[in-house]
């Protein structure tokens, strides 16, 4: 988060961010220290977003943009044509693949899962899939 919040320019009109040594210790202050009840125990959260705290969606979704925008984007440009549609909301990536699942497919499958400990279930493709609340399938050229 350190790096993203470092690298942010604001657009026009924007805010700016708040100092970045000051979010972070924000983010470290409930990162480190979430404890949840379940039942009648207390839990300390030890890996990975703090759930159920109210930055958790927006520090998932910056966190995983960061390799979007740095690794992500700058390694596949070559063959960006290849992906028709692209959608990813925290940990849930929706995307359309033109053409068959050859190599290009594989290093980009890699390259999602080379990123801190999320790792990624990229199913073979098919026509039909559950994304979020929705189940989407393809017939001809119409989602």
């Amino acid at each position: 988060m350190h790096q993203w919040f470092k690298s942010y320019v604001p657009m026009p009109g924007e805010p700016a961010l708040a100092p970045v040594d000051t979010l972070m210790t924000a983010l470290e202050l409930v990162m480190r220290w979430n404890i949840f009840a379940f039942g009648d125990s207390y839990y300390q959260q030890l890996i990975g977003t703090a759930m159920g705290t109210s930055c958790a969606v927006w520090f998932a979704n910056l966190y995983f943009g960061f390799h979007e925008k740095t690794k992500l984007l700058p390694r596949f440009k070559d063959v960006l044509a290849r992906i028709l549609f692209y959608a990813r909301f925290v940990n849930d990536v929706f995307l359309i693949w033109l053409g068959e699942c050859d190599l290009q497919w594989k290093a980009l499958v890699l390259m999602f899962n080379d990123f801190g400990i999320l790792k990624w279930e990229c199913p073979k493709p098919k026509t039909t899939i559950d994304f979020l609340d929705l189940t989407l399938t393809v017939e001809g050229n119409r989602v």
